[in-house]
């Protein structure tokens, strides 16, 4: 009966997709009415628990790679899809009746949560309705999910296959990157403006980072089920995901994934795993290198900083003349364009007082659960998101949340008869 449940929930689903695609936008308020309807007459935990991990999984091959620029009744089609899993998740929550305080520091999401739904409402008043709500989609998508998903997930067995549910469409996007990695096609790549121009692998999206974001996660997936399985193809899907990782010329990516993969060395104690890694950035070493020539750190006594700390420079500039009452609580006002940094992003919307909340919720989230639980995927993804945070604005994507706050909230639930994995 779940199976035949989640087959009618997938074409319902396929039929969403269809019916987006031909512009017959009247009937997607129905299709939505009738998947959100059918959710009282159902009881069963397993068919929750594969509806949401598809739901979520489904994401970087649907909604972000043929709608990212598709519009609704005014609205991008992604801000949809994210109320639509938002309302999903709360609507889980009081229909799976999970218990909040049976999860190790449920307080914290609840006041990160909070915190956030108070600015969305605050910035309301200022006229900004549109803003404010995609400021909240990307703050909170993964707050519910913490709930939900932490209730669903019973033990080690089932988190390993949730994971495997979100991997297989990304093994899908590794395996045509790295064929249009070395077939260069113009309308897959994006030529920079910069002096010392290089290829910008970006396939169906809008841009290059919102690909490594997926790249990055699958490869903290398969180097989590390495570390569990110890399976070969693991290993080489791993080394097959840096070569799309290189070609996006994301040096944030470049970083971030090399620590990763060295995480999983020393956790291994296998040195050797990075004889290919070393092999490959040998072979690719004059175009990194040219790639990083443009740091976006040069500077001119005319201009000041160039590139990304540019941006820096003007964001931090931004922040200090503004008044004291918007420098402490900050406001969306003052975020006039993308900072490529999530500390400074959040001194600019939130202020001070939100810079400081915002690394003590997660910050304090990281240790407690690192004490608790010692497992990998939480050093691994924590690792990426705070040392990418420095070059963009990574915590702002609704994927990086959903990720991230699942696996917190995985491994903060309390179990009576089960050690913490």
């Amino acid at each position: 009966m779940n199976i035949l449940l989640i087959l009618l929930y997938l074409l319902a689903i396929a039929i969403f997709i269809i019916v987006l695609n031909l512009g017959l936008s009247l009937l997607i308020p129905l299709i939505i009415l009738v998947l959100f309807s059918s959710l009282l007459f159902i009881e069963s935990k397993t068919f929750f628990f594969y509806i949401v991990s598809i739901l979520i999984a489904i994401r970087p091959i649907t909604i972000d790679m043929f709608f990212w620029k598709s519009y609704l009744f005014g609205f991008k089609v992604t801000q949809i899809f994210s109320v639509f899993m938002i309302v999903l998740g709360f609507l889980l929550i009081f229909k799976l009746k999970v218990k909040i305080k049976n999860f190790h520091l449920w307080i914290l999401p609840t006041l990160f949560f909070s915190y956030h739904f108070f600015m969305f409402l605050n910035s309301i008043q200022g006229g900004n309705f549109y803003g404010s709500m995609d400021y909240f989609l990307r703050a909170c998508s993964g707050i519910p999910f913490f709930f939900v998903l932490g209730h669903l997930i019973e033990d080690e067995k089932q988190f390993i296959k949730f994971l495997k549910i979100l991997l297989i469409p990304l093994i899908i996007l590794i395996a045509v990157s790295s064929i249009f990695t070395f077939y260069r096609i113009d309308e897959f790549y994006m030529i920079t403006g910069n002096q010392k121009q290089f290829w910008r692998i970006k396939l169906f999206y809008h841009d290059a980072t919102q690909m490594v974001i997926y790249l990055i996660i699958a490869l903290i997936i398969l180097c989590y089920l390495f570390i569990k399985e110890r399976k070969i193809y693991y290993l080489f899907l791993i080394y097959l995901t840096f070569i799309p990782i290189y070609a996006t010329q994301t040096r944030s990516a470049w970083v971030s994934s090399i620590l990763i993969f060295l995480f999983l060395v020393l956790y291994l104690k296998k040195p050797q795993y990075l004889l290919p890694v070393i092999a490959f950035i040998i072979l690719n070493l004059d175009e990194i290198l040219k790639r990083w020539d443009y740091a976006g750190l040069e500077f001119d006594e005319d201009i000041g900083f160039s590139g990304r700390a540019g941006l820096w420079k003007i964001g931090m500039a931004i922040y200090l003349n503004a008044n004291p009452i918007e420098q402490f609580f900050g406001s969306l006002s003052l975020v006039r364009f993308d900072t490529h940094n999530q500390y400074v992003y959040w001194l600019l919307a939130n202020g001070l007082f939100g810079l400081f909340f915002n690394l003590v919720i997660l910050l304090t989230l990281f240790l407690r659960t690192f004490s608790l639980s010692k497992n990998p995927i939480l050093v691994i993804t924590f690792l990426w998101v705070f040392i990418s945070s420095f070059l963009g604005n990574f915590l702002n994507m609704p994927n990086v949340n959903i990720f991230l706050w699942t696996i917190l909230g995985y491994l903060l639930r309390k179990r009576e008869n089960l050690s913490t994995p």
